[in-house]
């Protein structure tokens, strides 16, 4: 069967790795606390690799006790346009929001950093404390790794949870064609300005710089888009450099193959 639903991104650090972080996923909870973890370019970087495979994403804002501001938080990801959660975990707030998202069948992925309230969730999902959890320092509100590997668990109403350790560096792992897909009013403008090689500055007839001007593009938006768009491009680029390295090995592995084995004809011959 033909993988889908996969979810992915660059292993850390300067090896071009792909690491697929669970696949056959149909609905992923994209957590964010309402403390220190707040932070909505991580928040971006998850839904770009969310909707390369067409996986639906949920926002949840957990901790919600850590604030006076709720409504504050949720008006500063109503552009994007999806689902919201509220949510306190430790006290079971949210959850009954949360699981009406998952269907029988379907199966869901928890996603965020360490500390985010992932294995308390997993808990309360379960009704049966099956994760551990631990209180993240409180100089920093730095979560700690509770969760080391990937688990599966099949909740009662028949649907399926993926928890994961805690994920603060989300490396990308994709093509800047889709990064367009997921920023089509970027694209779209980019598309209008009056120059094919327009560096979107002091160009006349800039799209992108009037509608920054004007406030119809939010100027962190495009901000976010511009560092993933480097990031993918440079990605692209140390890719084709693996591929051609790996085809030179290839072809002196395929030439050494056939110098063997012209020297073991001519040795049969006496």
């Amino acid at each position: 069967m033909a993988r889908r639903g996969e979810i992915a991104r660059k292993v850390t650090g300067k090896r071009t790795v792909k690491q697929v972080i669970a696949a056959n996923v149909d609905i992923a909870f994209v957590l964010l606390a309402l403390d220190n973890d707040f932070n909505v370019d991580r928040l971006r970087r998850f839904l770009y690799q969310l909707s390369i495979n067409d996986i639906k994403p949920v926002i949840v804002l957990n901790k919600a006790d850590k604030t006076n501001d709720v409504d504050g938080y949720i008006s500063q990801l109503s552009d994007f346009d999806l689902p919201i959660i509220p949510m306190i975990a430790t006290e079971g707030k949210g959850i009954d929001v949360l699981l009406e998202h998952i269907k029988p069948g379907a199966t869901a992925i928890l996603l965020g950093s360490s500390g985010v309230g992932k294995s308390t969730i997993t808990n309360q999902l379960l009704g049966r404390e099956v994760q551990k959890t631990q209180a993240v320092r409180e100089s920093d509100d730095t979560g700690k790794h509770t969760t080391v590997h990937r688990e599966l668990f099949v909740l009662k109403n028949g649907g399926l949870l993926i928890d994961t350790p805690g994920i603060r560096e989300l490396q990308l792992w994709g093509t800047e064609e889709e990064l367009k897909d997921n920023y089509e009013d970027v694209a779209e403008l980019v598309s209008q300005c009056k120059y094919t090689t327009c560096k979107h500055g002091d160009e006349e007839g800039c799209a992108i710089r009037f509608a920054l001007q004007q406030g119809t593009l939010d100027r962190s938006r495009y901000e976010a888009y511009l560092k993933m768009q480097a990031e993918l491009i440079a990605l692209h680029k140390r890719t084709i450099v693996k591929d051609r390295l790996a085809n030179a090995k290839s072809f002196r592995a395929r030439k050494r193959q056939k110098r063997d084995e012209m020297i073991q004809a001519r040795e049969d011959l006496y």
